[in-house]
């Protein structure tokens, strides 16, 4: 999904988020917040930093307008990236972002944690994801927005969560307020 606001109007800097789907469900929050100082644009996928595609679709992203900020996250759709291989993944991406990005200054989501425990086996999984993930936006000197302590620093989790039970990965409008 590519979405370019106001591609006409040249009047305010541009401001880039890159995500899942999670980037989505907030999106609307952050073109609200950002409304009087910039033109927000998105491009959300599902693909992952392994994925040769995702670097071709985010060459075309930042091809079309110069940003200020881009902030951008490809973590809940790595499962398959076994995790001996996931660092030099991250490396390579995150070295074709920053050539990409000209000026702009690049911000790094953590992944988020599914609902439920760090008990949880997939949530430990993206903890060591996001482990990783700190040492080499450190290495690339680019700042990190903690989305996961975003989550677990509520008091009810499940509070922010999708209102379907069976949903483990979105969050409702509070939780999307939030994260936005």
């Amino acid at each position: 999904d590519f979405w370019w606001n106001d591609a006409h109007d040249a009047s305010k800097p541009r401001v880039l988020i890159v995500g899942d789907s999670i980037t989505n469900g907030c999106s609307g929050v952050v073109y609200r917040q950002l409304a009087d100082v910039a033109l927000v644009d998105k491009y959300v996928s599902s693909k992952n930093v392994k994925d040769p595609a995702l670097l071709k679709e985010m060459r075309y992203m930042l091809s079309e307008y110069k940003y200020k900020v881009i902030h951008f996250n490809h973590g809940l759709h790595g499962f398959r990236i076994k995790e001996e291989e996931y660092e030099g993944y991250l490396r390579a991406y995150g070295t074709e972002v920053k050539k990409l990005a000209g000026d702009a200054k690049l911000v790094w989501g953590r992944i988020t944690p599914l609902r439920g425990t760090m008990d949880r086996k997939e949530n430990a999984f993206l903890e060591r994801r996001n482990k990783v993930a700190d040492k080499v936006m450190a290495d690339f000197r680019i700042e990190i927005d903690d989305l996961w302590g975003v989550v677990w620093s509520q008091n009810n989790a499940d509070e922010i969560r999708s209102d379907n039970k069976n949903d483990a990965y979105h969050y409702n409008a509070k939780g999307n307020e939030l994260l936005g």
